[in-house]
């Protein structure tokens, strides 16, 4: 007989799920399509991805995310809501500054840094690399502004587990 799994497992094992087929994708993509072209894909998908996930909020969970008056608001605000409902969850480790090239964005404790370092080393740019999480970010922003914004993965720190990248107003 197999034990009875806590609802709480349940929901973290559908948010690891949820990210094991994000994090799958964006290097099937990679290694089939390069860089250039995953970039694309990816960027795509992950628009998808929050899309979906902003639908599912305002069905599911009667939560609407409102427009954000500026690029800061618009992510502090996805941060509330996500680590409200659970998803997205890695939001929480997020810090922002303002910086000469945009909105600088880092996140502690990916769970990518190790495949992102390995894929930096194999001498792929990491400014061409799709990132679920800034990428994600990326999509809501344009999301809830309605503006179109960009983003640059600019390093990776294996041994702080810690990368940044730059969103920016196109």
């Amino acid at each position: 007989m197999q034990p009875e799994i806590a609802r709480s497992e349940k929901k973290v094992g559908s948010q690891i799920a949820g990210q094991i087929w994000v994090d799958g994708y964006s290097d099937t993509f990679l290694n089939m399509l390069g860089e250039a072209a995953a970039r694309v894909v990816c960027d795509k998908a992950f628009e998808t991805v929050v899309k979906l996930w902003l639908q599912m909020l305002d069905n599911d969970h009667r939560l609407k995310l409102k427009n954000a008056a500026n690029i800061r608001e618009a992510l502090l605000l996805f941060v509330e809501i996500s680590g409200r409902t659970g998803l997205f969850e890695w939001l929480e480790n997020i810090e922002l500054k303002e910086g000469s090239d945009g909105l600088c964005i880092g996140i502690h404790g990916c769970s990518r840094i190790d495949r992102c370092r390995e894929i930096a080393q194999s001498g792929k740019e990491l400014r061409n690399l799709p990132c679920p999480r800034i990428g994600c970010s990326r999509a809501l922003l344009s999301q809830l502004t309605g503006e179109i914004y960009s983003y640059t993965l600019k390093s990776v720190d294996a041994a702080n587990r810690i990368c940044k990248g730059v969103l920016a107003k196109r």
